[in-house]
């Protein structure tokens, strides 16, 4: 999955208007909350397989965080 495949991922999964970019920081996004956790953790594991740690995903500071667990 490439950066742009996975952006419009997670502007789904946020169900924003606007765009988001690898640099958004999660912190200014009043979508991320841990419901939308749970969504992308869902998210990953049917595309890698792979169930994050949610220790991990509480972690992330951008998108381009979110990103590292797709890869």
């Amino acid at each position: 999955m490439n950066e742009k495949e996975f952006l419009e991922e997670i502007e789904e999964i946020l169900n924003v208007e606007e765009s988001v970019t690898m640099e958004t920081e999660l912190d200014n996004l009043e979508e991320w909350d841990s419901l939308v956790a749970l969504m992308f953790q869902s998210f990953v594991f049917k595309k890698t397989g792979k169930a994050p740690n949610p220790a991990d995903v509480g972690q992330a500071k951008n998108i381009k965080d979110l990103y590292e667990f797709v890869k």
